[in-house]
């Protein structure tokens, strides 16, 4: 069942795609990130209709984890987790974006950066699944990070006005301040538990002691 994660590279592709290419070819080009996540909707709901009956919500089903450095001892490690319930929101989160983007093609239709929109749409959907799938708290804080930024770059698509400006710059700082309390956390836990693994910090929580 490993093939669930390649699900979030799918709209990560299009990215690619479509930020190496200059305005005119990207805004020609923006059907690739309709069309990609579309793909991943279909993928999910694949993954749904033939995994959900008789799982129970919640119920591991794939798990793939990747060693991304070691400091001392202790192993930093990113780490994807399939459940029903992630499944059933991967399915959720990719159907709702590709309504957000059938609307857009028709209402950014004659916006000169209409690319760039659909482009930064595709990173944020990519990070979003991924985050669905995260099963450690470092996975997860790097996700939420670049969806901070994708949100920052989206809500203040238009720029040049004033409002949308400041409702970008209001959003970064509230988010940014979030963050702060998000990174405390992950090493208050990580001194806890010498662990960012969401079933090693389950397992050994109540034997934390308050004070770390």
């Amino acid at each position: 069942m490993s093939w669930i994660f390649i699900i979030p590279l799918i709209p990560a592709a299009a990215f690619v795609a479509l930020v190496a290419l200059p305005r005119r070819a990207r805004n020609a080009a923006r059907f690739v990130a309709l069309a990609a996540i579309a793909l991943a909707f279909l993928a999910s709901a694949a993954a749904l209709i033939h995994l959900l009956p008789g799982h129970e919500m919640g119920e591991p089903l794939a798990r793939f984890s990747w060693t991304l450095a070691t400091v001392g001892s202790r192993a930093l490690t990113i780490t994807l987790g399939a459940d029903s319930l992630g499944i059933l929101m991967l399915a959720m989160v990719s159907l709702v974006g590709t309504c957000v983007q059938v609307y857009s093609l028709f209402y950014m239709k004659d916006d000169e950066r209409r690319g760039w929109f659909f482009c930064v749409m595709s990173l944020f959907l990519s990070a979003m699944l991924t985050f669905v799938l995260s099963a450690n708290l470092l996975l997860q804080f790097a996700m939420w990070e670049i969806m901070g930024v994708c949100s920052y770059l989206l809500i203040g698509f238009w720029y040049t006005d004033e409002a949308p400006r400041k409702a970008s710059q209001k959003a970064f700082l509230v988010t940014r301040t979030g963050d702060v309390g998000f990174f405390v956390g992950l090493a208050a836990i990580f001194a806890a538990c010498d662990s960012f693994e969401f079933e090693h910090i389950y397992a050994t929580a109540a034997q934390w002691s308050p004070f770390l």
